[in-house]
C-alpha cells in the first residue's frame, strides 16, 4: 500500500515537472547583484539632483519646513545647506567613509530599498505642538 502511494506521488510530481518546465525567463531574477562601480539603468539615484531629492525626503535638508507653517525657512536668506553638508551628515549617520561626495558607497546605500521614514526625528514630529 505504501509503495503505491509513493508511486502515485512520484508520477504526480513528474507530471508537474513535465507540464511546467523551468526556462530561462523563470530564472531571470536569480542573479540580481548589488551596485558595483558606476550606477546603471536600474538604479533610481544617478545624478546630484536625484541625491538632493533623496536627502531632502529623508530629513537631511534642514531648511525644509516640515510643519507647513507660515514661516517658510526654505525661502529665507539665512537658510542655506550645501549638498556637501547634507552628504556629510548622511555618510556620518550611516557610518560610511565621509567624502562629502556622491561616491559609490553612498550611491549604493541610497539605492537600497527602505521603508520611507525620515532619518531625522524633526521630520516626523512637530515638537512645538506637544506643549501648546
Amino acid at each position: 500500500m505504501q509503495f503505491y502511494t509513493l508511486l502515485i506521488r512520484f508520477v504526480f510530481i513528474l507530471e508537474l515537472v513535465i507540464a511546467n518546465p523551468i526556462n530561462k525567463d523563470s530564472l531571470k531574477y536569480q542573479n540580481i547583484h548589488p551596485i558595483e562601480g558606476t550606477p546603471d539603468d536600474t538604479v533610481a539615484i544617478k545624478t546630484v539632483k536625484d541625491a538632493f531629492k533623496f536627502l531632502t525626503n529623508f530629513g537631511y535638508y534642514s531648511c525644509k519646513n516640515p510643519t507647513n507653517s507660515k514661516s517658510d525657512n526654505s525661502t529665507s536668506l539665512s537658510c542655506h545647506v550645501s549638498m556637501e553638508a547634507m552628504l556629510e551628515s548622511f555618510q556620518q549617520k550611516n557610518r560610511l567613509p565621509v567624502t562629502k561626495k556622491l561616491d559609490v558607497h553612498t550611491l549604493k546605500l541610497m539605492n537600497t530599498p527602505r521603508c520611507g521614514v525620515p532619518d531625522s526625528l524633526a521630520e516626523m514630529t512637530d515638537r512645538n505642538s506637544l506643549w501648546q
